[in-house]
């Protein structure tokens, strides 16, 4: 009967010190891992499609969120997709830079939200530049100078040339190499 009590008493005093340490430790819902490869595959006036590597899992959404302030801090347009690893953004405005990032979430749990990625800069594609009056202004032996109206929602040109009928080159002119 002495070994009872002592082994009650022993089995008494670590069930409360297991209460009373154990109170203040709270179990934290695990997150889904980081999102990687997000890329941006194509792009149209007004909208965007983007791509990105897969989270292993089954339970497993997406969380894009895309924002013309790098920061997130307002206007940010929010879009789910629970299955594929592409998704198109419409109704957006032609020839503007936004950023996109993207966050895994557990479809059960959908609080359970990953880390978010880097945001990265898109560009929606300008609107056409039907009005662009290209003309030849000089020509050297080796160079030639060209004039158009410039497309206002445009951050770079793609200026075709053709030598002997047949294509030559293509060349990608910054924004900043361009005189008004």
């Amino acid at each position: 009967m002495k070994d009872l009590c002592k082994y009650l008493k022993v089995s008494l005093l670590l069930m409360v010190c297991t209460l009373f340490l154990g109170a203040g430790i709270k179990a934290e819902a695990a997150t889904p891992p980081k999102v990687e490869g997000l890329k941006q595959i194509s792009a149209g006036q007004q909208s965007l499609t983007m791509k990105w590597d897969a989270v292993v899992g089954n339970d497993i959404g997406y969380k894009l969120q895309i924002c013309a302030d790098n920061r997130f801090v307002s206007g940010v347009k929010e879009q789910i997709e629970r299955y594929n690893t592409e998704e198109y953004i419409a109704e957006l405005s032609s020839g503007k830079t936004y950023y996109v990032r993207i966050a895994a979430y557990y479809k059960s749990d959908e609080t359970a939200l990953g880390p978010w990625t880097e945001p990265i800069q898109v560009v929606t594609k300008p609107g056409s530049n039907k009005n662009a009056n290209l003309c030849q202004t000089a020509s050297g032996a080796t160079s030639i100078s060209m004039k158009w109206n410039r497309n206002p929602e445009a951050n770079a040109y793609i200026l075709e040339y053709f030598k002997s009928g047949a294509l030559n080159n293509k060349l990608r002119i910054p924004l900043g190499n361009v005189t008004s």
